[in-house]
C-alpha cells in the first residue's frame, strides 16, 4: 500500500508541476506578445520608429533619379511622430480590430509643395503636371509599404483572437488543476503535512528544470541573430522580445529551483524532526518503570 501511495505523491508532484507550468506561461504570453501596451513599449524600446524613418528615406531615393527632381524635394515630407502615430494605428488594428486608415494627405501635401518650391526656385515648369501626381503617389505608396500597413490587419487579429481564447481556457483548467492537486496532497498526507511541502518543492523544482530545457530548445532551434522577417526595423524589434523572455525563462528558472530547494530541505527536516518526536515518544510508552 505504501509503495503506491509513493507513486501516487510522485504523480500529484508532476501535475502540480504541469499546472503551474501552464500558468506560468499563460501569465508570460498574455503579458508579452498578447499585450498591445508591450509590443509598443517594444518597438520604442528597439528604436523601430526612426528605423523606419530611415528605410523610407532611403525607399524614396530611388525614385528621384527617374522622377527628375532633387532629392530636396523629400526633405521634411514626414516625420518620426507620424510614423510612431500611424505604427501604433496598425498595432491597434492589429489586437483590437480597429479600423484606423494611414493617413498620407500630409506627405502628398509637403511633397507637392516642395516640389512646387524647387521648380520656382529653378525656373523649371512642368506641362504634364499627371507626372508629378504619379509621382506623388509613389512617394505615398512608398510610405504604406515601408511601415507595412497591410490588407492583413483583421486575419491577424482573429489569430490573436483565437490564441487569447485558447491561452484563457490553458490557464482557466490549470488554475481548477492546480487547486484539485493541492487538495488531494492534503488529503493523502492529512497525518504528515510536512510531505506536502517536500512535494510542492519537488513541483517548483521541475518547473524551474523545465523551464531552463525550453529555453535550450529555442536557442538550439532558432537562430535569433539572424532572423530576418519583414523588414530589420521588425526583426530587431521581434530579437528583442525573444531575447526578452529568454531572460526571463531565466530568471524564473532561479526563482523556482530556489524554491524547490528550500521547501524539499525544510520538508525533509521537519520530516526528521517527526519521527525523532514518534520515536521518542515510543520509546518512552515502552520503558519500563524504575522505582
Amino acid at each position: 500500500m505504501k509503495i503506491f501511495l509513493d507513486i501516487f505523491r510522485y504523480l500529484l508532484s508532476g501535475v502540480l508541476a504541469i499546472s503551474i507550468f501552464i500558468i506560468f506561461i499563460c501569465n508570460t504570453a498574455i503579458s508579452t506578445v498578447l499585450s498591445e501596451g508591450y509590443i509598443i513599449s517594444k518597438v520604442s524600446q528597439s528604436n523601430y520608429y526612426r528605423k523606419i524613418y530611415e528605410d523610407f528615406n532611403v525607399n524614396c531615393s530611388k525614385y528621384i533619379m527617374q522622377s527628375g527632381f532633387d532629392e530636396s524635394v523629400l526633405n521634411d515630407i514626414c516625420d518620426i511622430s507620424k510614423i510612431e502615430q500611424d505604427t501604433n494605428f496598425i498595432i491597434g488594428n492589429i489586437y483590437y480590430n480597429k479600423k484606423n486608415e494611414i493617413e498620407t494627405e500630409t506627405i502628398k501635401s509637403n511633397l507637392r509643395n516642395n516640389i512646387n518650391d524647387y521648380l520656382i526656385k529653378n525656373n523649371l515648369y512642368i506641362e504634364n503636371d499627371e507626372s508629378v501626381n504619379t509621382f506623388i503617389n509613389i512617394i505615398s505608396d512608398e510610405y504604406i509599404n515601408t511601415i507595412f500597413h497591410t490588407d492583413y490587419e483583421s486575419k491577424a487579429n482573429e489569430y490573436i483572437e483565437r490564441f487569447k481564447f485558447i491561452i484563457r481556457v490553458l490557464e482557466k483548467y490549470a488554475k481548477y488543476s492546480l487547486i484539485l492537486t493541492i487538495i488531494l496532497v492534503f488529503i493523502i498526507d492529512i497525518k504528515f503535512p510536512s510531505r506536502n511541502i517536500s512535494i510542492a518543492g519537488m513541483s517548483f523544482l521541475l518547473v524551474g528544470l523545465v523551464l531552463i530545457y525550453v529555453k535550450h530548445i529555442i536557442l538550439k532551434n532558432v537562430d535569433i541573430e539572424h532572423i530576418f522577417i519583414l523588414n530589420q526595423p521588425f526583426s530587431d524589434m521581434l530579437k528583442l522580445v525573444i531575447n526578452e523572455i529568454l531572460t526571463t525563462l531565466v530568471e524564473k528558472y532561479k526563482v523556482f529551483n530556489s524554491i524547490g530547494i528550500i521547501l524539499i530541505i525544510f520538508g525533509n527536516i521537519l520530516q526528521y524532526e517527526n519521527i525523532k518526536k514518534k520515536d521518542k515518544n515510543t520509546y518512552r510508552l515502552y520503558l519500563p518503570d524504575v522505582k
